[in-house]
């Protein structure tokens, strides 16, 4: 009688399961997606999915302008995943973007308005608002397959700082650096490899590129106000961690009381001899298990409060931008140029070059010159981190 009405029970679950997936079919053939959309859409909110999903007005635009960029060939992924950070583009339980997280949106269909059956393969036209065209879509396809899903290696050199950064004038693509031997020493040179590029053959010395982007820290100061500001958040930051690492411990220490008790009492119940030996061993290594987990969790650790001579540092730092690329040591400077300009520059095009998040929020001290880029007006009431 058990394996029969077992039997039932498997048959009831196998039913459901098949009416399950046959359902969601029946949604893709109707250009339907029965799950959670991708980023950039938002499903229905109310009731079961019968409407197709909608557009984010926060994320739709931004990821359809990288799917643009990406498609001109001049930005890598890398640069892309940079730019997104620079919007401020999270994916789901609002976390950053990661690499593999943009090799999964570049390959999915469903942006070029396909519905792909997992079951039997088949594809559906969707009814949502495709990101972009068939067309796009496959041209993205031979892109990413013509080139590495890997961030190139860019070994470090105190000549050649700005490798990874600087852009080639003609084609946009990032220009590397090389050394050009002369008759007593070597010169440095930065150049791009392209060969596509009309102007592969010409070389820019190091010198000439460095002092352009002396000029663009030297005109991106900011200002101390700002940075009063800035500092200001970093303190209430502060105090909200310290604020939950204190409720952290708290929360530990009232479970492992809890857990003690339960296991008083079962060493109790064992003494009366209200448990067998048998439930005794079970639930006493539970309840241990259960205590060495919480015993064993790493608690948020408050980070270290600013004081007057991390404010004056930071100040002065941030006032001197030109001063601060100085004396940062190279593996610091890759990451210092990427914080403030994400896609990097340029060569002699400065003034298109795209200031990171921070940067834009905090704003410039002065105006620049037209060759460089334009200062952006702060004012300290409306400075949101």
């Amino acid at each position: 009688m058990e394996t029969i009405l077992a039997g039932f029970a498997q048959f009831d679950n196998d039913i459901r399961a098949i009416r399950t997936v046959q359902g969601m079919q029946q949604r893709l053939r109707e250009g339907i997606w029965p799950w959670k959309p991708p980023c950039g859409y938002l499903p229905p909110k109310i009731g079961k999915k019968t409407r197709p999903d909608q557009p984010d007005p926060r994320s739709f635009e931004p990821i359809q302008k990288a799917w643009k960029l990406f498609l001109t060939g001049a930005y890598k992924k890398a640069d892309i995943l940079r730019l997104l950070h620079t919007w401020g583009i999270r994916a789901y339980q609002g976390r950053l973007i990661t690499a593999q997280t943009l090799d999964h949106l570049f390959a999915n269909p469903y942006y070029a308005g396909v519905l792909h059956d997992p079951w039997i393969g088949a594809e559906y036209t969707g009814r949502h608002t495709p990101m972009v065209s068939a067309e796009e879509f496959a041209r993205v396809q031979e892109i990413v397959a013509g080139r590495s899903n890997t961030e190139p290696h860019h070994r470090l050199n105190d000549d050649f700082p700005l490798r990874g950064l600087v852009r080639c004038p003609s084609c946009e693509q990032l220009m590397t650096g090389y050394f050009a031997q002369g008759r007593r020493q070597r010169y440095p040179y930065y150049k791009c490899f392209r060969a596509q590029c009309p102007t592969r053959t010409k070389s820019y010395t190091a010198s000439t590129v460095h002092d352009e982007f002396s000029r663009i820290l030297s005109h991106s100061s900011v200002q101390p106000e700002a940075v009063l500001s800035l500092v200001g958040e970093i303190l209430k930051a502060h105090s909200e961690k310290t604020e939950q690492a204190v409720k952290a411990v708290a929360r530990r220490k009232e479970e492992a009381k809890r857990l003690m008790a339960q296991l008083q009492e079962l060493i109790s119940m064992r003494t009366a001899r209200m448990v067998s030996d048998e439930e005794f061993t079970i639930q006493r290594e539970r309840l241990r298990l259960q205590l060495f987990k919480v015993q064993a969790n790493d608690l948020p650790e408050a980070s270290r409060p600013l004081i007057d001579t991390d404010i004056s540092e930071l100040t002065e730092s941030l006032a001197d931008l030109n001063t601060m690329w100085q004396v940062i040591p190279p593996e610091t400077k890759r990451g210092f140029g990427e914080i403030l300009l994400p896609t990097g520059f340029i060569f002699q095009q400065v003034r298109t070059a795209k200031k990171g998040l921070l940067f834009e929020t905090l704003g410039s001290s002065h105006r620049s010159p037209s060759n460089v880029v334009d200062g952006v007006g702060f004012e300290p009431t409306t400075c949101r981190l």
